[in-house]
């Protein structure tokens, strides 16, 4: 059976199987965070992304405006002259 001298080395067994578990959870933990900022990353860029396009659409909106204020012009000024 298990002598005293097993007893002696129990709790640092013990001490480093706990320290081996919780580096282990902290490896996992950390993968899992990094998972999560890759994802909030990518949300991130998807988010800047889309604000660029509304951007971009609303740009075209106000020049679309513009052109149509100006052809609106054109056919007033067309009117007013005949």
């Amino acid at each position: 059976g298990p002598t005293g001298q097993d007893d002696e080395w129990e709790p640092l067994y013990q001490r480093t199987a706990k320290y081996l578990e919780i580096e282990k959870r902290v490896t996992v933990l950390n993968h899992r965070l990094d998972i999560i900022k890759d994802l909030f990353d990518m949300l991130a860029s998807e988010m800047h992304a889309k604000h660029a396009t509304n951007l971009e659409v609303i740009v075209i909106v106000l020049i679309l405006i513009e052109v149509i204020f100006q052809i609106l012009e054109l056919l007033q000024g067309r009117i007013l002259d005949s």
